[in-house]
């Protein structure tokens, strides 16, 4: 199973983020939504607030079916 996050609740979900140049800004995501899944609906690209209070992109489950278990503390890594 490949990890699938679903914002907008209570829980905090454990990420990075990385600045993207705003002069390549479009090619990167139409990248980016490529190599998630995102034209074939597997993952939806969101905003989300981060802990520091600034905007960034994440994608999320593109079908709720398919989540398969919670991971407490929101850390695949920990998982």
């Amino acid at each position: 199973h490949y990890p699938a996050a679903m914002f907008g609740g209570e829980a905090r979900i454990l990420g990075r983020v990385y600045p993207l140049a705003p002069e390549r800004m479009a090619d990167a995501l139409a990248h980016l939504d490529e190599v998630e899944g995102a034209v074939r609906g597997l993952y939806h690209r969101v905003v989300v607030a981060t802990a520091s209070g600034h905007d960034a992109w994440a994608y999320q489950c593109g079908d709720p079916a398919l989540l398969v278990r919670r991971i407490t503390g929101g850390d695949w890594l920990q998982r």
